[in-house]
């Protein structure tokens, strides 16, 4: 949550994600290409880099990452920890063995009202807290 003061008045927002984008326009999806390489075995939820590369300032628990490699092409794994040279993933890996063409992470995204991460306001039945709570910009939690 933020909380803001104009000439007295204060007013806070609705939880924002660590990993919110900026601008409202933006909630659609981000996508941020990754430059370390990573490998992936099936049925693995282990990351690791190489060469073996310090990726603690690079990937951060929470994180929605894709890989070339997964079978899913449109199913996010999610950084659970991080150590030096390796994370663990939210599951287990499906896809290609060995190292990946490519790695990308993903900021904001359409969904199902559940899995969404366009700005929406508290709703029991359309946008539940936990909803809530993981979705939106920057700007749009500060103009609610």
């Amino acid at each position: 949550r933020l909380e803001l003061e104009v000439d007295g008045f204060i007013s806070v927002t609705s939880d924002i994600p660590y990993d919110a984008v900026a601008l409202s326009s933006n909630e659609t999806g981000v996508t941020q290409y990754l430059a370390p390489r990573f490998s992936t075995s099936s049925s693995s939820d282990i990351l690791s880099t190489i060469p073996p590369t310090n990726i603690e300032n690079v990937v951060f628990p929470g994180d929605r990452l894709r890989f070339s490699g997964q079978t899913e092409s449109l199913e996010y794994y999610e950084v659970m920890s991080v150590t030096s040279i390796s994370a663990i993933l939210n599951k287990p890996f499906d896809g290609n063995d060995g190292a990946q063409a490519l790695t990308t992470r993903h900021y904001g995204g359409r969904g199902s009202p559940l899995s969404s991460r366009v700005h929406c306001n508290f709703n029991e039945d359309l946008c539940p807290k936990s909803s809530e709570s993981r979705s939106g910009s920057m700007q749009s939690k500060i103009e609610n």
